[in-house]
């Protein structure tokens, strides 16, 4: 359905080998999240699962109670 000129502007700047293999999910399953991820994807989860699952969603605790939750929270995510 697309016109021809985009049929071959795909093939030739997204569809070579060297380029393919740098996007398509079907070249990354070996691989697992961590090696995947080259954003702060990891980050900003962690961040979300600290801020509500183990400091409730509260704001401004004292330094030495976020040091001991993150030290509490090694064995519990």
């Amino acid at each position: 359905m697309a016109p021809k000129t985009f049929k071959d502007y795909l093939i030739r700047y997204w569809m070579p080998d060297r380029v393919l293999r740098m996007w398509s999910a079907v070249y990354c399953m070996p691989r697992s999240i961590f090696e995947a991820c080259d954003t702060n994807m990891l980050i900003e989860a962690w961040h979300h699962v600290l801020k509500g699952k183990f400091l409730h969603g509260k704001r401004n605790r004292r330094l030495d109670h976020l040091i001991r939750t993150l030290v509490d929270s090694r064995g519990r995510i």
